[in-house]
């Protein structure tokens, strides 16, 4: 009989949150006022896709959020530093 599918990807989880936190990383430097707007944007993107499929629901959106304004451009740094919260918030939530 195969092993429990929430066990599972809590368990695959685990193992990606070390890129998770890089990412986040990435996008904390740029609302810092440093960092590379365009590595930003692609770590957002990324978690915008994985972090639904980890059931991670509000992160993802928030992860979305900012992957649309680093497409339209360098978002206002308050904006940003909110962002980053609600993101990390969201991470510390879990499965929501």
């Amino acid at each position: 009989m195969p092993g429990d599918p929430t066990a599972l990807v809590e368990q695959l989880w685990a193992q990606f949150l070390p890129l998770v936190h890089e990412r986040v990383r990435l996008i904390e430097e740029v609302a810092a006022g440093g960092g590379d707007v365009a590595t930003a944007g692609r770590a957002a993107h990324n978690l915008a896709g994985s972090l639904g499929s980890y059931g991670r629901a509000t992160a993802s959106s928030v992860a979305r959020e900012l992957d649309l304004a680093f497409t339209a451009g360098v978002p206002d740094q308050a904006w940003l530093t909110d962002a980053v919260r609600r993101l990390r918030e969201g991470l510390e939530v879990g499965r929501a």
